[in-house]
């Protein structure tokens, strides 16, 4: 069965310290665009699950996903409210499965917690539409650890292992299989060097609105 679209919304996805704020922040104040960003604040888990994987990989993981659920949702509505205006999302419910992965891929997560968190995902995604798109910026995994370290400066994440950013990396080019499967349209950008807002405002507005774009 087909899933639903909502033709408004789109997801902007990538690795840790790819880019994605910063461009969004660029799309809403340069055109407009209603952005969500990516909830961080208040999250029980953040630094203990850097420190302690083992420990709180999976309840950190189930945190996360009933937060980006409902983060969705919140999306989603706006954009049904606002069907003239491009709403866009920095991260969501759909690469949460990238990390839940990448936790089990590394042994952080047992293979019955992996299983009871898929069985939450998967009927989460049953009653949520596909994005217009999924933007993915494309970072090397060295260039994120780099950022990480000289741009961000987030003291949580500052012990952070390039290994992990190689596993979300590979997560993430098996996210983006599944999500044209589902029909979702992807698109992958190079970002590793940062790139042109007015492209991506080009790029969302061939997919959401069918406008001209712009010269």
């Amino acid at each position: 069965m087909q899933r639903a679209t909502q033709q408004n919304l789109i997801i902007l996805e990538g690795g840790i310290a790819a880019g994605k704020t910063t461009l969004l922040k660029g799309l809403s104040e340069r055109y407009g665009f209603f952005a969500i960003e990516e909830p961080v604040t208040n999250n029980p888990y953040l630094e203990k699950f850097y420190a302690d994987p083992m420990t709180y990989a999976y309840p950190f993981q189930m945190w996360f996903l009933e937060l980006r659920i409902q983060h969705y949702r919140t999306a989603v509505q706006h954009a049904m409210n606002n069907p003239s205006q491009i709403v866009i999302l920095d991260r969501s419910v759909f690469s949460d499965y990238v990390f839940a992965l990448n936790c089990y891929n590394d042994g952080f997560i047992s293979k019955e917690q992996f299983e009871m968190y898929m069985e939450r995902y998967l009927q989460a995604l049953d009653e949520l539409p596909n994005p217009a798109a999924m933007l993915y910026l494309n970072v090397p995994p060295e260039v994120c650890l780099y950022r990480i370290k000289n741009v961000r400066c987030r003291d949580c994440e500052m012990g952070i292992p390039i290994e992990y950013l190689k596993g979300l990396h590979e997560c993430y080019e098996q996210l983006i299989c599944q999500m044209k499967q589902m029909g979702c349209q992807t698109v992958n950008i190079d970002w590793s060097s940062f790139g042109s807002v007015d492209m991506i405002y080009n790029q969302c507005n061939e997919v959401c609105l069918k406008q001209e774009v712009i010269v």
